[in-house]
């Protein structure tokens, strides 16, 4: 914690809008355990990551991860708990299943004027 204000430190290698990481996801993750509060560990392979990462960093750190990515379907939730999540970024839909542990990310306006 920073002056009060908890850091989410990011893990991420790459993204497809071009942005390639000089480091690896060993090293930007050393980084963000050191850091942050909460370490977000994408499983979008377009950014770099997988289910695969996500359940290393949960071996890796006893602190809170954010399982960043789409995460389409319920299963996709499901899975991020089960590889080492505490909390699911969800986007563009409201999950059937545990919403306490998800994080909503409407894609649109309307999504979000629709939320209950």
């Amino acid at each position: 914690m920073y002056k009060k204000v908890q850091i989410i430190a990011e893990v991420k290698i790459q993204s497809p809008f071009g942005f390639k990481s000089d480091k690896s996801w060993g090293e930007l993750f050393q980084v963000a355990n050191t850091i942050g509060d909460i370490i977000s560990i994408h499983t979008d392979s377009r950014w770099g990551g997988s289910f695969e990462l996500l359940k290393r960093a949960r071996l890796l750190t006893t602190k809170p991860i954010l399982a960043k990515g789409i995460h389409s379907t319920d299963d996709d939730i499901e899975k991020a708990v089960a590889y080492g999540a505490d909390w699911v970024l969800v986007a563009g839909r409201i999950p059937r299943i545990r919403k306490e542990q998800c994080l909503i990310e409407p894609f649109t306006f309307e999504e979000l004027k629709n939320i209950p």
